[in-house]
């Protein structure tokens, strides 16, 4: 018979329970407690125990009633007519038992004894649905084992020897049940009222580590838990409900080593219905949940080498972003560079014509005569003189930008290189970089230094001081922008992480939207207004820390309000640097 492991611990507890009260009741009192214990362990709406007794002639006993009830020959026959015949198991619908009214949809019934007289029949009946091949199966394995025990005590007129082949059939049943006991693979236990193990079956010395039973019975079941502190409301639970099922526990092995189990817990009671104890079945799931825990664990790596793996795909589109324009840079200010060395050239020399011209006017329009006053009226050449001078005073700002913007282009597609590594106090730096900036921070931010201990760094210790100043900056001027009648703040902390210096340059302006923060680092990409930035700073920062120095440049959008930016340099440099 293939039958699951939760059905046959359902069946090994109800045979536990009927054996207990066939054992210390030897009145019909247990026949009624047993139609009660397969009610319960069936999950029946009604069980009905029929049996011939050649003392007392026809009894009855219901679950749920209180004696047995007993019934005459007419009514024994009206009410058994539907299974009084040779099948030993046989199904029918819509009966009610006996003194009761309301029918029950399903019954199948199970001859105990008898094919001639006296008879014994257990009727049980749900409404759910029809009784499946496998339970009926289930339920003639059931009769089987306590149908000697009611024959026996029901025919009071028994021999002696048949007494004793009785005896011996009960204790086959028990050794079939000991057999079933001893060979499961789950632990089985009984403990007593005060949950005293009072017996445990193989698999379960084994799951403790023990080597013999006596070495388990006699002790509190909570002496194995690892959370002794939980067994006391468990066995509440069960006290309330008479069963509890599926419960997960923690067992501790003998070498201490933690056993993760499920639990099915109900009470046995004895022939007066008063609690005596428990019967337990734990099943270990250790493998299982070790298993679960290694698969979350994969999971969890899996998805952290995913996000790795974004991060780095991010930094290389932006590294191939940075070379692609950098060589672009690099073009554009080599075809800038060379006409604007003539026109700067020219602008010089004509600045000097003008000069000259200018002083000839002068001394010309000195001369004494009045046609030379009246040329100097009509020709208009001081209001000319002025505008060329304006003119070129602007030709000359517009060049001087125009250099910085090809000065900042070289720098970002790394033409000059500047002077090699150096071992670089970062916190002298950044304090000598406040001293530059401070006309532009001093009227809108107080500065805080928040300065750890530091080792000296190998880097281009002006290239680092240029990045912070553009940061500097950019952090005055966005506080700057939002008009406040109180200043801003501007926080710089410095301290040591593993192998590298982490910088960090908060400021509690407005703030980068999320949605352009990943754009912040391309070049000619500024938020400022036109003519007021390159949008080349922080594209030449980002080159400056990660390619020069093999740093990290970005932004924590974690904290708010406001901006943080986050340097990290390695303290040996990047590869191959030197001193």
């Amino acid at each position: 018979m293939n039958v699951s492991t939760s059905k046959l611990e359902s069946v090994f507890t109800l045979l536990v329970e009927l054996n207990h009260i066939f054992s210390f009741d030897e009145t019909e009192h247990a026949n009624l407690l047993a139609t009660d214990i397969l009610k319960r362990h069936l999950g029946a709406n009604s069980v009905a125990l029929f049996y011939e007794d050649t003392i007392k002639g026809f009894r009855f006993c219901l679950s749920g009633s209180d004696y047995p009830i007993e019934l005459s020959e007419g009514r024994w026959t009206e009410s058994l007519h539907l299974v009084q015949r040779e099948e030993k198991v046989y199904q029918f619908t819509a009966w009610a038992p006996p003194g009761i009214d309301e029918k029950v949809g399903y019954w199948i019934a199970l001859r105990l004894f008898g094919i001639n007289g006296p008879f014994g029949y257990l009727l049980v009946g749900r409404n759910k649905k029809s009784w499946e091949p496998l339970e009926a199966t289930v339920l003639e394995n059931i009769a089987e084992i306590i149908s000697n025990t009611v024959e026996f005590r029901m025919q009071r007129n028994i021999t002696e020897q048949a007494r004793a082949s009785a005896v011996a059939i009960l204790q086959e049943k028990e050794k079939k049940l000991r057999n079933l006991f001893d060979g499961s693979p789950d632990m089985i236990y009984t403990s007593d009222a005060e949950d005293i193990i009072t017996e445990i079956n193989y698999a379960g010395i084994k799951l403790l580590g023990e080597e013999k039973k006596e070495d388990l019975i006699g002790k509190n079941v909570t002496s194995f838990s690892a959370n002794p502190e939980g067994r006391p409301y468990q066995l509440d639970r069960v006290n309330k409900m008479g069963s509890s099922t599926d419960n997960e526990i923690i067992l501790r092995h003998k070498n201490g080593k933690a056993i993760f189990c499920i639990e099915s817990i109900t009470i046995i009671r004895d022939a007066t219905g008063e609690k005596v104890g428990y019967q337990g079945i734990v099943k270990d799931i250790t493998q299982r949940i070790m298993s679960e825990r290694e698969l979350w664990k994969s999971t969890l790596e899996l998805v952290d080498a995913n996000k790795k793996l974004q991060q780095t795909q991010a930094l290389m589109v932006q590294h191939e972003k940075l070379a692609s324009i950098g060589q672009l840079a690099a073009g554009v200010a080599h075809e800038i560079n060379n006409p604007l060395g003539f026109l700067k050239s020219n602008q010089a020399m004509i600045e000097k014509y003008l000069i000259k011209i200018k002083k000839f006017y002068n001394d010309v329009v000195a001369l004494p005569g009045p046609e030379l006053e009246e040329i100097r009226k009509n020709s208009r050449m001081d209001s000319i003189f002025s505008d060329l001078e304006t003119i070129a005073q602007e030709s000359d700002d517009g060049f001087t930008r125009i250099i910085r913007i090809v000065t900042d282009l070289k720098s970002f597609s790394r033409i000059d290189q500047g002077t090699g590594f150096e071992l670089v106090d970062i916190n002298a730096g950044i304090e000598s970089t406040l001293v530059v900036a401070w006309n532009e921070i001093k009227y809108v931010a107080d500065v805080t230094k928040n300065f750890d201990t530091l080792p000296p760094v190998r880097a281009r210790g002006n290239e680092i001081n240029q990045v912070i100043l553009n940061v500097l900056v950019n952090a005055a001027q966005a506080i700057q922008s939002q008009k406040r009648q109180d200043k801003g703040s501007i926080i710089l902390t410095t301290s040591v992480i593993k192998d590298s210096v982490k910088i960090k340059l908060h400021d509690d302006g407005p703030g980068i939207p999320e949605e352009i923060q990943s754009r912040i680092f391309e070049p000619f990409f500024t938020t400022k207004e036109p003519g007021t930035g390159t949008g080349l700073g922080l594209s030449i920062s980002y080159n400056i820390i990660v390619n020069k120095h093999g740093g990290r440049f970005y932004i924590d959008s974690k904290v708010s309000p406001g901006t943080t930016f986050i340097i990290e340099l390695p303290i040996n440099g990047p590869p191959g640097a030197t001193i």
